[in-house]
């Protein structure tokens, strides 16, 4: 019975050894979280937030504070401690399974805290920012809640409305005006005020565009007078201005001749006009076709060659100039009639002569003008460019760098709008050349030249032994140029000499890499370590640093040490002559 129970025994602790190298370890519950949504906004925005990862409400309810800051820290530093301004969004309700969720308007200042009520802080644009969740507390703690920091989110702060550009910012009464804008609230309707006077659109955009850029059309009212003037332009609750400086009325130089007989050529010459628009002439209230000239430049101003009519009267005329709503007037005096010619004689043509060489004539200045807006210097950016001056039914074609990515057709009113995204391209200027077939016209784009973040890297830890698969991992790095891309490599000394590489990887488009089969065997089974590093490459082309080299190790297949195979054999031997002494022993007792 005795060598019953130690077999008994035996078994029991066998049965129990197996058992606890095969059922998993109980799962490690997970990190407590946060997520904003949207992750950038203007002042006033609101911003959606949702986590999990807390010990659930059941009978007694929890909840988290919420704390906005511009100072960072690290997982369970403390509030009033390491973070000492901020704007305080308290008690969100945790959910019965650890999930909350709730949302806050990005504020004005950071007026809370030890610094924060003596030194307050206005948020700007282009900052970013941290939101912090403390742990948990019932409502017994809610007057003297933790504040110890379990979870980590940043949102950014983004430009707020602005009108870009006039063009032109200046001109006379009746001028037409090219208003362009960005960052507005996206897809609202927009109301433009002349110094608070409503005033509609005559082309171009209604609303906001889906980016929040806007391209409109307005005319200057006919009886504004000379001197500064506020445009206003409001979407939604986005509202920005800008200056447009009334120039005097359009005025008329002296004509040259200012008198003669009728049918000669007069030039008149005129400024401070509606630029790029129309001219009509009249002889007292005749409509007549100039020589020349037929529209004013881009600064307002014209030279016109016109012919008294030939059946002009000797006496004085008006000869007016009429640009938009402006008409200006100048007199004429004409001196004598037009003479009656008599055909000259037949005569013999003089013989044959050698015309004299043709002469090409001066380039024609081309009028075309564009403005160019856009909402960053990053890939992907949205770019908004609006044109006058060019053929009314041409075809425009927009070219990035000498490879087309946009065209459409100008309007009757010489005008065009388009929109598009700033390509994959790399940093520095790009150029954008716009073009009619008649009219050329360039602006330069400045792709932006920020150095992305280095990739806080995960695993292989320091001096850590790799299983197979064996994984890569670090944390994903966002950047204005999207999309990014990684590149890691592995050596065999931590210089990283060429000679030393084993494994390159560049275009990683995920922020781990597995080894395959093929590259697992070339690492396995070696005495001395492996390390590796890797770096963020966004799509301007702009590389973060590398990380510091990691240190790991990759085991070979595993081998049954020489000294435990004699021991297992030893042992299996004692278990068996233990066996036989028992068998022995009962076989003895029954017979």
């Amino acid at each position: 019975m005795k060598y019953k129970k130690i077999l008994r025994w035996l078994i029991t602790i066998t049965v129990l050894s197996l058992l606890m190298a095969v059922i998993p370890a109980a799962p490690v519950m997970a990190a407590e979280s946060i997520v904003l949504n949207p992750v950038q906004g203007k002042i006033g925005t609101r911003i959606n937030y949702t986590g999990g990862g807390y010990t659930g409400s059941g009978e007694t309810l929890y909840y988290i504070d919420i704390y906005v800051s511009d100072q960072s820290t690290t997982l369970n530093t403390l509030i009033d401690t390491a973070v000492t301004r901020y704007k305080i969004y308290r008690g969100t309700q945790i959910d019965d399974d650890g999930t909350f969720s709730g949302s806050f308007n990005i504020p004005t200042t950071l007026n809370e805290g030890t610094v924060g009520t003596v030194v307050p802080l206005t948020l700007a644009a282009g900052t970013t920012y941290y939101v912090y969740t403390t742990a948990r507390f019932s409502e017994s703690f809610i007057t003297n809640p933790p504040k110890n920091i379990k979870a980590i989110a940043t949102f950014t702060v983004s430009p707020a409305a602005s009108l870009d550009a006039l063009t032109p910012a200046s001109g006379p009464a009746g001028t037409v005006v090219s208003v362009t804008g960005t960052n507005f609230v996206a897809s609202t309707a927009i109301a433009v005020l002349f110094d608070g006077a409503a005033i509609t659109p005559t082309s171009g955009d209604t609303a906001t565009r889906a980016t929040g850029i806007l391209i409109t059309n307005i005319t200057i009212p006919a009886g504004a007078a000379a001197g500064a003037h506020t445009i206003t332009v409001t979407a939604g609750a986005d509202t920005a201005t800008a200056t447009f400086t009334v120039t005097a009325s359009g005025t008329l130089d002296p004509l040259a001749p200012a008198s003669g007989a009728a049918g000669i050529d007069v030039t008149v010459t005129g400024s401070n006009f509606a630029a790029n628009t129309p001219i009509v002439f009249k002889f007292d209230t005749t409509t007549i076709t100039p020589k020349s000239g037929t529209q004013t430049g881009s600064g307002g101003s014209f030279a016109s060659i016109i012919t008294i009519p030939t059946s002009a009267t000797v006496g004085t005329h008006n000869i007016s100039v009429t640009v938009g709503t402006v008409t200006a007037t100048k007199v004429f005096t004409v001196t004598s009639v037009a003479p009656t010619t008599t055909p000259p004689p037949t005569t013999t043509p003089p013989p044959t002569t050698t015309p004299p060489p043709t002469t090409t004539p001066p380039p024609t200045t081309s009028k075309a003008v564009i403005n160019l807006v856009q909402n960053g210097q990053f890939v992907g950016a949205t770019i908004g460019i609006g044109g006058t001056g060019f053929t009314p039914g041409a075809n425009v074609t927009i070219k990035w760098d000498e490879k087309e990515i946009a065209s459409m057709k100008v309007a009757t009113d010489t005008t065009f709008q388009a929109i598009f995204k700033a390509p994959a391209s790399p940093k520095g200027d790009r150029k954008i050349t716009v073009s009619d077939g008649t009219n050329i016209v360039t602006k330069t784009f400045t792709m932006e030249s920020v150095v992305p973040k280095v990739p806080p890297p995960l695993k292989p830890q320091l001096g850590a032994k790799v299983k197979s698969p064996v994984v890569f991992d670090w944390n994903e790095v966002t950047d204005e140029s999207l999309p990014v891309t990684y590149r890691l490599q592995v050596s065999a000394d931590k210089s990283f000499g060429a000679s030393t590489i084993v494994l390159d990887k560049t275009g990683l488009d995920s922020s781990s890499y597995t080894l395959t089969e093929i590259e697992e065997l070339k690492l396995a089974g070696k005495e001395t370590p492996y390390y590796w590093r890797v770096k963020t490459i966004d799509a301007a082309s702009n590389e973060s640093e590398w990380t510091g080299a990691g240190e790991f190790y990759v085991p070979g297949p595993f081998k049954f040490p020489t000294w435990a195979l004699y021991s297992v054999i030893a042992g299996g031997a004692l278990v068996m002559f233990l066996i036989g002494l028992w068998v022995g022993r009962r076989t003895a007792f029954y017979y």
